[in-house]
C-alpha cells in the first residue's frame, strides 16, 4: 500500500462528496488531525476503517487499498452517461487525472 496515493484518493474523494476533513473525521470517530495526516501520506488509515470509508465515498475497497480509481469506475462507467447534473462525477475525473499527471512528471528543484 502507498501512503501517498491512497492519502491522495482519499483527499479528492473527500472534496468531491463536500466534506471537510472534520466531517469525515467525525463519521469515522478519529480525529481531523489523522485524516490531515492520512491524505499528506505520513501515515494510512488502519484496515479497519477501509469499509467504513468505502462505504462513505462508495467506491470499491481495492480501490482504497491500491489509492488509485480507473474511468471505468467512476460514476458513468465509459463516460458516454455523463451529463451536465453529474458535474461532481467531472470533477472526480479532473481530480484523479490531475493526481496521475503529477505523480508521473519528474520533479525539477532548485
Amino acid at each position: 500500500m502507498d501512503n501517498i496515493k491512497v492519502g491522495e484518493l482519499i483527499r479528492i474523494l473527500r472534496k468531491e462528496n463536500h466534506m471537510t476533513q472534520l466531517q469525515l473525521a467525525e463519521k469515522l470517530h478519529v480525529s481531523d488531525k489523522a485524516v490531515s495526516k492520512w491524505e499528506r501520506g505520513m501515515g494510512c488509515p488502519e484496515v479497519s476503517f477501509m469499509t467504513e470509508l468505502s462505504r462513505i465515498f462508495e467506491v470499491d475497497i481495492q480501490n482504497l487499498l491500491s489509492g488509485e480509481l480507473n474511468r471505468n469506475e467512476l460514476p458513468g462507467g465509459n463516460m458516454k452517461k455523463l451529463i451536465p447534473e453529474n458535474n461532481h462525477v467531472l470533477m472526480r475525473i479532473f481530480l484523479y487525472f490531475t493526481v496521475i499527471s503529477r505523480s508521473n512528471s519528474p520533479s525539477f528543484s532548485g
